[in-house]
């Protein structure tokens, strides 16, 4: 690109060499409108330099004041300060009383400066403010609006971006240098003008460009991720031949510094020394680039070869690891790109990047394992210092503060031979070379800073003298007892200003305990770096010897910011370990008890020193030495402290593996010969092992197959409020029709413990919605659940308890979500307080091996159960159910040994206050004895007239009537579901308030109206049972071959295949009805042919023995005793049938009632849609 220069600057015009040669009419156009554009800014600057000499000039003709046209102006500098607008304003200003809105045309000048555009829309915008300068003045214009322009062109806050994420800093940077970048290039404009800048009564001529200097200066200083290069290259493509001198151009001689211009020549807008100045700025500024990009390169150069061998090794290469690849790399071409613009621009060599090269330690791998497993081997076995992958970045991944902060910076105050001297610490021996670079780079860096100006024109000083914290140093200042950190104060007595950099210095000091993160002491390294001086670096060497009491997390970071800053800033690693050394000496001397908490904090510090290498090889083994030494009960502490810090990497580094061996074998030598208390032989055994742990295998994983670890990660991994949805639906897809799958699914809800226990009603959650499409495996599910608890309880197991919880906390969720009803949860809580006692009836001091007096955790148990389901128990029968199980739960708590432990007390007044909160338990057994008497009586008296047997003359009314009844009462105890969303619509209350009797009046009536439909359906019932029964007898007496032509051995084989003659159906009994053929119950009244037959013993059952005379079938009544086995099983069958029965009609009913509540339902959205008022009343 061609780059055309001033004509008064006296620089020639140089084009790029590689870019075609222009026509020569557009080289002298380009040359005529830079010449017009200069004389222009001449004219500008003549008029600026004026005002800011001689004043304000007003208008002298009448000002209009209307508030329209001066609102109107301030709203065309806003939107635009460019060349359509120029004359307007321009005209304006000179006609309009504009006093009273100076300081708002201000606030809106740099959004219309952001307007602007292209070269005469920059140049536009200086005259327009070149006339509200010349009309205003600098104090009422110019000075506001340089402040206002300096804080929108200031760098960013290091506190506020160290406040954010890195994605929201990346975009806010991204902002900044969008919006600055025009801005800036505009007021350069205005500076060459002479525009903006300060108010001083000696102010120089170009003092405009002093202030941009200072602006560009203030954004390349504090730049250390080279974002602000854009900003420098919109700059310079547009005023770079302004701004800056040629590389081959010389200074002004003598003689012409001294000769008069010519009235033709232009004066000067930009000198010849600020424009040496700022080149040599932006070159300084593109070497710390050059040395960036350098230093990216190698990195990137680096990890690609990595990830070569990671390749060659394992076969691929992780995600993670390639995607921080291209991410780096896409990067660097960002930045390389931006690096070859700023390089033509200011006419420098870019750096010469290496090319790559391959690793020639490339071979196949033939070793079976994945990467992860040789790395468990590898940290489980002796091989390596550290116990994990994360334990070794926190100590070897620490980052080069030259990537951070200039190197001036870095090594200001120091000296580069004692920095040498201070760095050999016996760690590099071995690998001499490793580290030599990093000391060349300082002392070069050194040379090349000696003589240098700074920013405030010192130059570099040298160290002299010992460095601070030398031991004689530390010996001095160290005090017999610091528990406390020492507030050291500055060298300056004079009070600090808040901005300067002294306070800053304290402010950081203040925050270090705080900092307990990895990217936090980076951060405060950083920015150290920056505040570096010899005086600052003995606050910090001090501040860093000392710690807080009772912060045993502060070492391992405190030593992670010593060894970034030992690297350029030996003296303060030198001062801290040389602190720590006199105060080991002084502790080991003194032997005082109360010392305990400052020994194990030494010791803690030295070990973490030593694990970053900062701590001399020599050092750390004296300390060991002296308390192998002594032996004592005061160095046992500490030998074990520094062994449990720094004895793994000391055993298994290559420097120190022999001399920590023999260390560890005289420790085991003294322990065998010496007799101490064996609180201290399990602190060294501790100590010991844990630096030296057995050899033993790395724990083996079970191998699952893929599709069990796919359902393990569903369930415990992925499954959450969220993603229940989701869960479902992946479940619904897999191959339920294979067994493997089938049965890693059954486990896995089976197995409620091995999710976390937040999470079990999700459990219950998928396998309702799984009930209607695999019920079969749903009812195996509640199978095993069921007998989980079951099992729990015969058992009785403690290290099952923690499991027993979980699974007693689904059972709970099962009923809430309606897989299970409320008869298994009662069943479940009776047996918690009867299962395993005599009788059933838990008592004081009474031992049971399933549940001892002091076992309180069935109480536990009921807890968990009645917080999970026990809110559904508070209406109705079941109400009623859960109140007679708490009297009975209150005997069972006075059972165990009083007091109760403190948690289970709480847990128990903590379910009480959630289910009765008036409920109060009874403290003595014997009241609580006779309550629950009281409610097992009560409770067999309502049974009676359920279960006596009623002889009646006319056939058995009465039976059917007590069977309609019982069945009702069934109905009412197992429909606890439908009752409750019953109750849920009753609770439903109408705006309209009516009469109360007449609402009970109502509400009787339809109970009346239930108990009458029921009565009904029961007699349906009863006679589509009798009708079955004769048409079943029917076609048995039918099928029967009993004809005269029947042969006598057909008639024998057809014997015992005869169907019974019908009988009278008899009353019904607890058992059931006597209606078969074969059998009746004990007291069951009488058959057809036995109608006077009086009632049968008690204690027997009756049955019907089936004989035949001829072709004449006749039937006997044979008693058996209920124990017998025949009686056992028939009453077995006949409990089974009725309930069947029972279970069937239940549905019936429950079917039929809710299509009743959904016609009801449907007619009153109606009605309500249609406008009329419904009263809804509750079903009793």
């Amino acid at each position: 690109m061609a780059t055309a220069t001033a004509a008064g600057d006296g620089r020639k015009t140089t084009a790029n060499s590689d870019a075609p040669p222009a026509a020569p009419s557009s080289s002298a156009a380009t040359v005529r409108a830079t010449q017009e554009r200069d004389k222009r800014r001449a004219a500008l600057r003549a008029s600026n330099l004026e005002t800011w000499s001689s004043g304000p000039s007003p208008p002298t003709g009448a000002l209009d004041s209307s508030l329209k046209k001066n609102t109107a102006f301030v709203k065309r500098i806003k939107q635009g300060l460019g060349l359509e607008n120029r004359d307007a304003a321009i005209k304006e200003i000179a006609t309009l009383n504009l006093d009273k809105y100076v300081e708002e045309v201000v606030q809106m000048v740099p959004e219309g400066l952001s307007r602007c555009s292209s070269a005469k829309d920059y140049l536009a915008a200086a005259e327009v403010l070149t006339a509200l300068h010349k009309r205003f003045g600098p104090s009422s214009l110019s000075v506001p609006l340089t402040d206002l322009l300096g804080s929108l062109l200031s760098p960013p806050s290091k506190a506020v971006l160290q406040a954010i994420s890195a994605e929201q800093r990346e975009r806010d940077e991204a902002s900044r240098v969008q919006r600055q970048k025009g801005l800036l290039r505009v007021v350069a404009e205005l500076a060459l003008v002479q525009l903006l800048g300060g108010a001083d009564k000696q102010r120089d001529q170009h003092a405009s460009i002093d202030w941009l200097f200072r602006i560009i200066k203030d954004l390349l200083s504090n730049d250390r991720e080279h974002a602000n290069i854009p900003i420098l290259i919109t700059l310079l493509k547009a005023l770079g031949a302004t701004l800056l001198s040629p590389s081959n151009a010389a200074g002004p001689t003598p003689a012409e510094a001294q000769a008069e211009p010519s009235p033709d020549q232009l004066p000067e807008l930009v000198t010849f020394e600020q424009k040496d100045r700022l080149q040599k700025l932006l070159a300084t500024y593109f070497e710390t680039l050059r040395r960036r990009i350098v230093r990216e390169h190698a990195r990137l150069q680096e990890q690609d070869r990595r990830n070569h061998e990671a390749y060659i090794r394992s076969g691929e290469i992780f995600e993670d690891r390639q995607q921080n690849f291209e991410k780096t790399t896409k990067s660097f071409e960002k930045l390389l790109d931006s690096s070859r613009q700023l390089a033509e621009l200011l006419d420098l060599p870019m750096p010469k990047l290496a090319e790559s090269v391959q690793s020639s330690s490339i071979g196949l791998n033939l070793d079976a394992k994945s990467a992860f497993e040789r790395d468990d081997e590898d940290y489980s076995s002796a091989r390596l210092p550290w116990e994990d992958e994360d334990t070794r970045r926190f100590y070897e991944d620490v980052p080069d503060l030259r990537d951070q902060v200039p190197m001036d910076l870095l090594l200001a105050g120091s000296n580069p031979v004692l920095n040498a001297k201070l760095s050999r610490t016996g760690w590099n021996e071995k690998a001499k070379g490793e580290n030599d670079n990093a000391a060349e780079a300082s002392g070069a860096a050194g040379d090349e800073m000696e003589g240098v100006d700074h920013e405030d024109g010192d130059a570099t000083p040298k160290a002299n003298g010992s460095p601070p914290g030398s031991p004689r140093s530390v010996l001095e200042e160290i005090a017999v007892d610091h528990d406390e950190p020492l507030i050291t104060p500055t060298t300056d007595t004079t009070p600090e200003e808040p901005g300067s950099a002294s306070a800053k210095m304290n402010v950081l000091l203040m925050r270090l305990p705080e900092l307990t993160s990895r990217d936090a002491i980076d951060g405060a390294a950083i920015e150290f770096g920056f505040f570096n001086t010899k005086a600052n670096r003995g606050r910090m060497m001090r501040t860093l010897s000392q710690m807080y009491k009772n912060r045993s997390d502060l070492p391992p970071y405190y030593a992670r910011l010593v060894a970034l800053l030992n690297k350029y800033m030996p003296d303060i690693g030198s001062g801290v370990v040389a602190w720590l050394n006199d105060e080991f000496r002084v502790i080991h001397k003194k032997r005082l008890s109360e010392w305990t908490e400052k020994r194990a904090r030494n010791a803690q510090y030295l070990g973490e020193l030593t694990k970053f290498k900062v701590c001399p090889i020599h050092v750390i083994f004296h300390c060991l030495k002296v308390c192998l030494d002594d032996f004592s009960t005061y160095t046992i502490e500490t030998l074990s402290i520094l062994l449990e810090t720094c004895g793994r990497f000391l055993l298994r580094t290559e420097q120190t593996s022999e001399r920590m061996k023999n260390a560890l074998e005289l420790l085991r030598r003294k322990r065998a010969a010496t007799h101490i208390d064996q609180r201290f032989l399990l602190l060294l055994d501790n100590a010991y092992y844990f630096c030296n742990p057995p050899e033993r295998k790395a724990v083996e994983q079970k191998k699952r197959p893929p599709i069990e670890q796919y359902i393990r990660h569903l369930f415990y991994d992925m499954l959450s409020r969220k993603t229940l949805e989701k869960v479902l639906k992946l479940l619904r897809k897999m191959a339920w029709d294979d067994p493997a799958v089938r049965k890693y699914l059954f486990k896995a809800f089976t197995k409620p413990w091995r999710i976390k226990f937040g999470n079990v009603h999700l459990l219950a959650i998928l396998l309702f919605e799984l009930q209607t499409y695999h019920p079969d495996f749903v009812i195996e599910v509640l199978e095993q659940a069921c007998e989980d608890v079951v099992t729990g309880l015969e058992s009785n197991v403690f290290q099952f308890n923690q499991r027993r919880v979980a699974v007693v906390r689904y059972f709970g969720e099962l009923y809430n979500y309606r897989l299970i009803n409320s008869k298994m949860i009662f069943d479940q809580l009776w047996s918690f307080t009867t299962f395993g006692h005599p009788f059933g009836r838990p008592l004081p001091g009474q031992f049971t091996p399933l549940d001892a007096p002091d076992d309180y955790f069935r109480i536990r148990l009921i807890c968990t159960l009645l917080d999970t389901c026990g809110a559904c128990f508070d209406q109705g029968s079941l109400k009623r159910r859960l109140d007679s199980f708490l009297t009975f739960f209150n005997l069972y708590v006075l059972s165990k040994t009083q007091p109760l432990p403190m948690e289970i007390d709480f847990m128990l007044s903590d379910t009480l206050e959630a289910l009765r909160p008036k409920l109060v338990f009874k403290t003595e057994f014997e009241e609580v004895a006779v309550a629950v008497d009281q409610m097992f009586a009560l409770q067999r008296a309502n049974e009676a007239p359920a279960t006596t047997a009623v002889v009646v003359p006319d056939g058995g009314e009465a039976g059917e009537d007590d069977e309609s009844d019982s069945e009702e009462d069934d109905d009412g105890d197992s429909d606890s579901s439908g009752d409750e969303e019953d109750d849920d619509d009753d609770e439903e209350e109408d705006d309209e308030e009516g009469d109360e009797e007449e609402e009970e009046e109502d509400e009787d009536i339809e109970a009346e109206e239930r108990a009458l439909e029921l009565e009904r359906q029961a007699e349906d019932s009863r006679r589509a049972d009798e009708d079955f029964d004769r048409e079943l007898a029917k076609m048995i007496a039918e099928s029967n071959p009993a004809g005269a032509g029947a042969s006598q051995a057909n008639r024998q084989r057809n014997l015992l295949d005869a169907g019974l003659p019908v009988l009278q159906r008899g009353p019904s009994t607890p058992f059931g009805r006597s209606t078969t053929a074969t059998m009746a119950g004990a007291g069951m009244g009488t058959t057809s042919e036995g109608a006077n037959a009086g009632a049968e013993p008690e204690g027997h059952m009756r049955f019907s023995l089936l004989s035949k005379k001829g072709s004449k079938a006749t039937t006997t009544d044979v008693h058996v005793p209920m124990s017998a086995a025949i009686a056992i099983q028939t009453r077995s069958k006949q409990l089974q049938d009725e309930a069947e029965r029972r279970h069937l009609k239940e549905l019936v009913l429950a079917y039929g009632l809710r299509e009743d509540d959904d016609e009801k339902l449907s007619l009153e959205d109606a009605l309500r849609a249609q406008g009329i008022r419904v009263k809804t009343k509750s079903r009793s």
